[in-house]
């Protein structure tokens, strides 16, 4: 069992270094629009992209990651304990969606560490795992925001003068409907 969980963390450290500085085929194919499972509504893709790159943000160190990492290094709390959020929290749930968005290795990877969880016997061995699993998360995450469409908002969504907030506060004021 602890060679089946070293050998993983090896695995996900090693495609960690991998992706760094080269961008993984996963956000190639979702920012070219190239998805396995056809994901998307309405004949687009864009949806995917938003709901994919959210999804890594709440995935990875920054929130869920940091919540599961701060707590194995807790001394508070035990290694059952720690089982029990990671299984209570909606890592499994959030990665199947991301696999269902193309991001078939971290879907793989979930899957392994999943099978793996209930028989990890040490809670430094799990908080290796899960640091190795989460900075591989971020760095996903990381390529996602750079392939962002940013520049889809400045000709659509640009902000508004003073002028036209005036004109439209007077606008929505005068369609108020009254109780």
């Amino acid at each position: 069992m602890k060679s089946q969980l070293q050998s993983l963390i090896r695995e996900i450290k090693k495609e960690t270094q991998k992706i760094l500085l080269r961008e993984p085929e996963e956000i190639k194919r979702l920012y070219a629009g190239i998805l396995a499972y056809n994901a998307g509504a309405g004949g687009q893709y864009f949806g995917t992209m938003v709901f994919a790159t959210s999804e890594l943000r709440a995935m990875s160190i920054l929130y869920l990651g940091a919540s599961i990492i701060r707590t194995l290094a807790d001394d508070d709390f035990s290694l059952e304990q720690c089982k029990k959020q990671i299984h209570y929290s909606n890592l499994f749930n959030g990665m199947r969606y991301l696999g269902y968005s193309g991001f078939e290795v971290l879907w793989g990877y979930t899957k392994k560490m999943f099978v793996l969880l209930d028989d990890v016997g040490d809670k430094k061995d799990l908080h290796q795992l899960m640091l190795a699993y989460f900075n591989y998360v971020w760095i996903l995450y990381e390529w996602s925001l750079q392939r962002f469409p940013w520049g889809l908002g400045t000709g659509i969504f640009r902000k508004r003068s003073e002028a036209q907030l005036a004109e439209l506060a007077k606008m929505y004021k005068n369609k108020r409907v009254k109780n």
